[in-house]
Protein backbone atom coordinates (compact mmCIF):
# COMPACT_ATOMS: atom_id res chain seq x y z
CA UNK A 1 0.00 0.00 0.00
CA UNK A 2 2.74 2.50 0.79
CA UNK A 3 4.42 2.06 -2.70
CA UNK A 4 1.45 3.20 -4.17
CA UNK A 5 0.26 6.21 -1.98
CA UNK A 6 3.72 7.10 -3.11
CA UNK A 7 3.22 6.49 -6.75
CA UNK A 8 0.19 8.46 -6.49
CA UNK A 9 1.56 11.38 -5.15
CA UNK A 10 4.28 11.15 -7.95
CA UNK A 11 1.19 11.30 -10.35
CA UNK A 12 -0.17 14.31 -8.34
CA UNK A 13 3.31 16.12 -8.07
CA UNK A 14 3.22 15.68 -12.29
CA UNK A 15 -0.53 17.47 -12.31
CA UNK A 16 1.14 19.87 -10.43
CA UNK A 17 3.31 20.54 -12.87
CA UNK A 18 0.86 20.05 -16.28
CA UNK A 19 -1.21 23.33 -15.11
CA UNK A 20 2.16 25.59 -14.67
CA UNK A 21 3.23 24.44 -17.53
CA UNK A 22 0.23 24.30 -19.57
CA UNK A 23 -0.03 28.37 -18.52
CA UNK A 24 3.24 28.86 -19.67
CA UNK A 25 2.99 26.97 -22.92
CA UNK A 26 -0.63 29.07 -23.92
CA UNK A 27 1.49 32.26 -23.46
CA UNK A 28 3.48 30.76 -26.84
CA UNK A 29 0.75 29.06 -28.65
CA UNK A 30 -1.39 32.18 -28.93
CA UNK A 31 -4.76 31.76 -30.66
CA UNK A 32 -4.21 34.67 -32.54
CA UNK A 33 -2.94 33.54 -35.84
CA UNK A 34 -3.45 34.99 -38.93
CA UNK A 35 -5.49 32.25 -40.88
CA UNK A 36 -7.61 30.15 -38.66
CA UNK A 37 -8.17 27.04 -39.38
CA UNK A 38 -12.24 26.58 -40.25
CA UNK A 39 -12.19 22.68 -39.06
CA UNK A 40 -9.76 22.76 -35.91
CA UNK A 41 -10.29 25.31 -32.99
CA UNK A 42 -6.63 25.47 -31.27
CA UNK A 43 -3.89 26.48 -33.86
CA UNK A 44 -1.38 23.92 -32.72
CA UNK A 45 -3.51 21.29 -33.71
CA UNK A 46 -4.12 22.55 -37.37
CA UNK A 47 0.36 22.75 -37.37
CA UNK A 48 0.03 18.99 -35.92
CA UNK A 49 -2.32 18.14 -38.53
CA UNK A 50 -0.81 20.15 -41.51
CA UNK A 51 -0.44 18.33 -45.40
CA UNK A 52 2.06 20.90 -46.61
CA UNK A 53 4.43 23.69 -45.63
CA UNK A 54 1.57 25.65 -47.45
CA UNK A 55 -0.97 25.01 -45.43
CA UNK A 56 1.09 25.51 -42.34
CA UNK A 57 2.45 28.98 -43.92
CA UNK A 58 -1.24 29.98 -44.93
CA UNK A 59 -1.89 29.48 -40.88
CA UNK A 60 0.91 31.38 -39.46
CA UNK A 61 1.13 33.89 -42.31
CA UNK A 62 4.55 35.31 -42.35
CA UNK A 63 5.61 36.90 -39.47
CA UNK A 64 8.69 35.75 -37.65
CA UNK A 65 7.60 37.00 -34.07
CA UNK A 66 4.69 34.44 -34.17
CA UNK A 67 6.71 31.59 -35.64
CA UNK A 68 8.98 31.88 -33.12
CA UNK A 69 6.50 31.95 -30.15
CA UNK A 70 5.49 28.45 -31.74
CA UNK A 71 9.09 27.35 -31.51
CA UNK A 72 9.45 28.54 -28.06
CA UNK A 73 5.86 26.26 -27.61
CA UNK A 74 7.31 23.14 -29.52
CA UNK A 75 10.79 23.42 -27.21
CA UNK A 76 8.36 23.68 -24.05
CA UNK A 77 6.10 21.09 -25.37
CA UNK A 78 9.13 18.54 -25.00
CA UNK A 79 8.80 18.63 -21.47
CA UNK A 80 5.28 18.86 -21.21
CA UNK A 81 5.08 15.46 -23.19
CA UNK A 82 7.38 14.35 -19.95
CA UNK A 83 5.24 15.94 -17.67
CA UNK A 84 1.87 14.36 -18.51
CA UNK A 85 3.49 10.73 -19.29
CA UNK A 86 4.77 10.76 -16.19
CA UNK A 87 1.28 11.98 -14.45
CA UNK A 88 -0.24 8.85 -16.51
CA UNK A 89 2.10 6.48 -15.90
CA UNK A 90 2.39 6.61 -11.85
CA UNK A 91 -1.60 7.14 -11.30
CA UNK A 92 -1.05 3.93 -13.79
CA UNK A 93 1.53 2.64 -11.55
CA UNK A 94 -0.37 3.18 -8.00
CA UNK A 95 -3.74 1.83 -9.75
CA UNK A 96 -1.18 -1.94 -10.24
CA UNK A 97 0.49 -1.85 -6.94
CA UNK A 98 -2.79 -1.62 -5.05
CA UNK A 99 -5.19 -4.20 -7.39
CA UNK A 100 -2.28 -6.09 -9.89
CA UNK A 101 -4.84 -4.75 -13.03
CA UNK A 102 -2.90 -5.93 -15.88
CA UNK A 103 -5.27 -3.25 -18.05
CA UNK A 104 -2.17 -1.10 -15.59
CA UNK A 105 0.35 -2.22 -17.33
CA UNK A 106 -0.90 -1.23 -20.26
CA UNK A 107 -1.45 2.44 -19.58
CA UNK A 108 2.23 2.56 -18.32
CA UNK A 109 3.02 1.10 -21.83
CA UNK A 110 0.23 3.70 -23.36
CA UNK A 111 2.14 6.36 -21.28
CA UNK A 112 5.80 5.47 -22.46
CA UNK A 113 4.05 5.64 -25.91
CA UNK A 114 2.76 8.54 -25.93
CA UNK A 115 5.78 10.43 -24.94
CA UNK A 116 7.95 9.11 -27.30
CA UNK A 117 5.30 9.62 -29.99
CA UNK A 118 5.15 13.20 -29.03
CA UNK A 119 8.81 13.89 -28.73
CA UNK A 120 9.32 12.37 -32.41
CA UNK A 121 6.16 14.90 -33.68
CA UNK A 122 8.19 17.59 -31.48
CA UNK A 123 11.26 17.24 -33.62
CA UNK A 124 9.09 17.16 -36.94
CA UNK A 125 7.15 20.81 -35.59
CA UNK A 126 10.59 22.46 -34.54
CA UNK A 127 11.97 21.49 -37.88
CA UNK A 128 8.18 22.74 -39.54
CA UNK A 129 8.94 26.15 -37.54
CA UNK A 130 12.47 26.57 -39.26
CA UNK A 131 11.22 25.75 -42.55
CA UNK A 132 8.60 28.71 -42.00
CA UNK A 133 11.63 30.73 -41.09
CA UNK A 134 13.51 29.66 -44.39
CA UNK A 135 16.58 28.41 -41.88
CA UNK A 136 15.59 24.42 -42.85
CA UNK A 137 14.09 22.32 -44.67
CA UNK A 138 10.63 20.78 -44.32
CA UNK A 139 9.60 18.00 -42.34
CA UNK A 140 7.68 14.86 -43.41
CA UNK A 141 4.06 16.11 -43.08
CA UNK A 142 3.44 12.04 -43.30
CA UNK A 143 5.58 11.61 -40.45
CA UNK A 144 4.29 14.28 -38.50
CA UNK A 145 0.49 13.12 -38.63
CA UNK A 146 1.80 9.37 -37.88
CA UNK A 147 3.50 10.62 -34.48
CA UNK A 148 0.35 13.32 -33.72
CA UNK A 149 -2.17 10.26 -34.18
CA UNK A 150 -0.13 7.94 -31.89
CA UNK A 151 0.37 10.23 -29.11
CA UNK A 152 -3.66 11.23 -28.76
CA UNK A 153 -4.43 7.52 -29.31
CA UNK A 154 -2.17 6.29 -26.48
CA UNK A 155 -2.76 8.84 -24.59
CA UNK A 156 -6.63 8.29 -24.28
CA UNK A 157 -5.99 4.36 -23.89
CA UNK A 158 -4.14 4.99 -21.07
CA UNK A 159 -6.38 7.46 -19.56
CA UNK A 160 -9.23 4.38 -20.20
CA UNK A 161 -6.98 1.93 -18.38
CA UNK A 162 -7.35 3.64 -15.05
CA UNK A 163 -10.75 2.89 -15.04
CA UNK A 164 -11.68 -0.56 -13.56
CA UNK A 165 -9.61 0.97 -10.45
CA UNK A 166 -11.40 4.09 -10.20
CA UNK A 167 -14.59 3.64 -10.66
CA UNK A 168 -15.95 2.64 -7.19
CA UNK A 169 -14.18 6.16 -5.58
CA UNK A 170 -17.15 8.22 -6.06
CA UNK A 171 -18.81 10.67 -8.21
CA UNK A 172 -15.99 11.99 -9.90
CA UNK A 173 -14.24 9.22 -10.29
CA UNK A 174 -17.30 7.62 -12.20
CA UNK A 175 -16.76 11.56 -14.68
CA UNK A 176 -13.61 10.47 -14.77
CA UNK A 177 -14.46 7.02 -16.26
CA UNK A 178 -17.33 8.47 -18.32
CA UNK A 179 -15.21 10.70 -20.13
CA UNK A 180 -11.80 8.65 -20.29
CA UNK A 181 -14.92 5.77 -22.39
CA UNK A 182 -15.93 8.42 -24.74
CA UNK A 183 -12.55 10.02 -25.56
CA UNK A 184 -11.06 7.00 -27.30
CA UNK A 185 -14.05 6.96 -29.82
CA UNK A 186 -13.94 10.69 -30.03
CA UNK A 187 -9.75 10.49 -30.70
CA UNK A 188 -10.19 7.92 -33.31
CA UNK A 189 -13.26 10.15 -35.31
CA UNK A 190 -11.05 12.98 -35.08
CA UNK A 191 -7.62 11.35 -36.56
CA UNK A 192 -9.60 9.62 -39.27
CA UNK A 193 -10.69 12.84 -40.38
CA UNK A 194 -13.29 14.46 -38.43
CA UNK A 195 -11.17 16.99 -37.47
CA UNK A 196 -14.21 19.29 -35.64
CA UNK A 197 -14.45 16.72 -33.08
CA UNK A 198 -10.85 18.13 -32.35
CA UNK A 199 -12.39 20.25 -30.08
CA UNK A 200 -14.37 17.93 -28.17
CA UNK A 201 -11.41 15.68 -28.22
CA UNK A 202 -9.24 18.36 -26.24
CA UNK A 203 -12.05 19.35 -23.99
CA UNK A 204 -12.71 15.52 -22.83
CA UNK A 205 -9.05 15.28 -22.14
CA UNK A 206 -8.99 18.44 -20.13
CA UNK A 207 -11.62 17.60 -17.87
CA UNK A 208 -10.48 13.55 -17.61
CA UNK A 209 -7.25 14.96 -16.36
CA UNK A 210 -8.19 17.61 -14.10
CA UNK A 211 -10.70 15.08 -12.44
CA UNK A 212 -7.95 12.39 -12.41
CA UNK A 213 -5.47 15.10 -10.87
CA UNK A 214 -8.46 15.73 -7.83
CA UNK A 215 -8.51 11.78 -7.22
CA UNK A 216 -4.57 11.33 -7.16
CA UNK A 217 -4.64 14.15 -4.75
CA UNK A 218 -7.15 12.65 -2.50
CA UNK A 219 -6.37 8.78 -2.92
CA UNK A 220 -2.89 9.69 -1.64
CA UNK A 221 -4.09 12.21 1.02
CA UNK A 222 -6.62 10.07 2.15
CA UNK A 223 -5.13 6.40 1.71
CA UNK A 224 -7.87 4.78 -0.15
CA UNK A 225 -7.14 1.11 0.97
CA UNK A 226 -6.66 -1.19 -2.05
CA UNK A 227 -8.39 -3.94 -2.73
CA UNK A 228 -5.44 -6.54 -3.14
CA UNK A 229 -4.70 -5.43 1.01
CA UNK A 230 -7.89 -5.58 1.73
CA UNK A 231 -8.11 -9.55 0.42
CA UNK A 232 -4.85 -10.20 1.75
CA UNK A 233 -5.95 -9.46 5.27
CA UNK A 234 -9.06 -11.04 5.11
CA UNK A 235 -7.08 -13.82 3.87
CA UNK A 236 -4.91 -14.31 6.78
CA UNK A 237 -7.40 -13.58 8.98
CA UNK A 238 -9.01 -16.86 8.30
CA UNK A 239 -6.08 -18.70 8.14
CA UNK A 240 -5.38 -17.31 11.96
Amino acid sequence: MESAMKEFRYSGAAGILIILLSIVIALFYRFDVANPSTEFRIPVLALEFAGSLSQASTLLGTDPAMIRNYDIGHHLDLVFALVYSAFLLFANMGAWSSERNALNLVGIICAAVACSADWAENWQLLQLTDALLGVGAAPDFWLLRLFASTKFLFISISMLCLCPYLWSKGALAKAYCVASCVLPAVTLCTLLGLFRLSGIMILLTSIAWLALFILVIRISSKGYAPRLVQTDNRATGVQR
